[in-house]
């Protein structure tokens, strides 16, 4: 029962993941696309928001998110 269960979920997941999706991509921010106003998120990429702050090796608090943005800005 559990190889049927499991044979079915992949088989939905795959005919879900077969939508066709076609357009001009918009960046959102490092995690996120948007096609004709349908925002993707994309699997297994975790990326800094845009003001989210981290703490430096000295414990100082700074916009990680901003200086992420702008070096891939600058790429």
């Amino acid at each position: 029962m559990r190889y049927f269960l499991t044979i079915l979920f992949l088989s939905i997941t795959t005919l879900v993941a077969a939508d066709e999706i076609k357009g001009r991509a918009t960046i959102i921010d490092g995690d996120t696309i948007e096609i004709n106003k349908k925002r993707i998120r994309l699997h297994g990429i975790d990326a800094t928001e845009r003001n989210q702050t981290c703490q430096n090796k000295n414990g100082q608090t700074y916009f990680c998110g901003n200086v992420a943005t702008d070096m891939l800005s600058n790429l």
